[in-house]
């Protein structure tokens, strides 16, 4: 009974430091989180208040709640902070705890700009300006997305300010944006770049025949390419030489997706060997087998 009226006698102190301080970074805020102290002192606690400072040690934000909890807001991203906590009782406040580590507000990358995208063959080369803004935290990587309708979505991934999209299908239109990741997530696409044909180049023309063969002219035929990857033909070559393997210059004639040739021969009293090309918008095929043309 003396030692409990002791106690009850005994005056309230300040509360001891709050202790497991932990901090989380998002946009311009931090959220923070703590246990209680270890003791109150003898008085009950009633609340608490978050400090945050920047790496000078400049009070830059401040939390209070009743909570183990707190949020300080309208801090500046790619700064970073550092939070300490004290307790409040009746009779005054705690010491400061020990600072968190630190942590940087941030929020994902602005879009990237000046998109240039470029079709190959199954493939598009994209190249882009890194965005204005990292959000406060560093860029990790880009990523390149090209679509089209009805087909699965198609990505490469780079640290650089290019990448190859490859895989895709030729004579498909594509569409294809950017997004730089920092480690707040994906940032703001960029501009879309739309329309883009992968291609290549086209089969060799098939059923290659002499239609008229005279001692001065000569007239062919062909069939399209069986394959034309993607682009259209916008052209045939027709070539001759007087070696069947070696040798072939092209003959003058229109630029035409005909197919069809009638044209003076090159050179008359010897035999002949003309051998045909298919051109389109991404270059131009092997050439069909040389056919002969006798010399009378």
């Amino acid at each position: 009974p003396a030692t409990d009226a002791a106690e009850l006698a005994r005056p309230a102190t300040h509360p001891s430091e709050p202790i497991n301080i932990e901090a989380r970074a998002t946009d311009q805020r931090i959220d923070v989180t703590w246990a209680a102290p270890e003791s109150d002192g003898g008085e009950p606690v009633q609340g608490y208040r978050a400090f945050a400072f920047d790496t000078d040690g400049l009070l830059v934000g401040i939390c209070d709640t009743t909570a183990n909890g707190c949020t300080i807001s309208g801090l500046a991203n790619g700064a970073p902070v550092t939070v300490t906590v004290i307790a409040r009782t009746a009779v005054g406040d705690s010491p400061a705890s020990a600072a968190s580590p630190a942590v940087t507000p941030a929020t994902v990358p602005g879009a990237p700009t000046g998109l240039v995208a470029v079709r190959g063959n199954g493939t598009i080369t994209v190249d882009w300006v890194s965005p204005e803004s990292d959000g406060g935290s560093p860029i990790t990587h880009y990523r390149v997305t090209a679509s089209a309708a009805g087909r699965p979505d198609v990505t490469c991934e780079s640290t650089a300010t290019r990448c190859i999209v490859s895989g895709l299908v030729n004579g498909t239109a594509y569409r294809v944006q950017v997004n730089a990741l920092n480690s707040m997530g994906v940032g703001v696409a960029s501009n879309l770049a739309s329309g883009l044909v992968p291609a290549g180049p086209p089969s060799a023309p098939r059923s290659l025949a002499i239609t008229t063969r005279t001692s001065k002219q000569v007239a062919l035929r062909w069939k399209a390419p069986a394959v034309l990857n993607g682009a259209a033909i916008v052209d045939y070559t027709v070539q001759w030489s007087t070696r069947k393997a070696s040798g072939f210059a092209p003959l003058r004639d229109p630029r035409s997706p005909v197919t069809t040739a009638s044209f003076t021969r090159p050179r008359t009293g010897v035999t002949l060997y003309l051998r045909v090309i298919a051109v389109n918008g991404a270059g131009q095929s092997v050439a069909t087998a040389p056919i002969t043309v006798p010399a009378k």
